[in-house]
């Protein structure tokens, strides 16, 4: 069962947010959230992901796990998540065109993470398992 929740989408990035949503509410027993003043997404009472803007900047927030974090950061389009980065979470920018089935595999991955029996080894994102 979907519980995902209709929230106002942000000015900038209307279509990115629609799009984010669509990936986090297609997973299971997801139930879509607003704390902090934006959209969150959690598994249980597990967050997973979050839509949120960090010094004006507004990315896509998301646990990568260790040591995938590392990895991330040296590409510039993400940062260490500033409240949470220190369990692995990092945030993605939102600018310019977006590599949809990369955030989809990065959110599948921070999912699975939070509820690691909700996705069965075998539909894990293969790309980023060994990471």
């Amino acid at each position: 069962m979907i519980l995902c929740i209709y929230m106002p989408a942000l000015e900038k990035g209307e279509a990115v947010l629609k799009r984010l949503r669509q990936i986090c509410c297609s997973l299971p027993n997801v139930t879509e959230t607003k704390s902090w003043g934006h959209p969150n997404w959690r598994t249980g009472k597990k967050l997973f992901a979050s839509w949120d803007e960090y010094k004006g900047i507004q990315c896509i927030a998301f646990n990568a796990g260790f040591p995938l974090q590392d990895v991330l950061l040296q590409d510039p389009r993400f940062f260490y998540a500033p409240y949470a980065g220190n369990r692995g979470w990092v945030c993605m920018k939102i600018d310019g065109k977006m590599d949809w089935s990369e955030i989809k595999e990065l959110i599948q991955r921070s999912y699975s993470l939070a509820d690691p029996k909700s996705i069965p080894k075998s539909k894990r994102p293969t790309s980023l398992k060994q990471a």
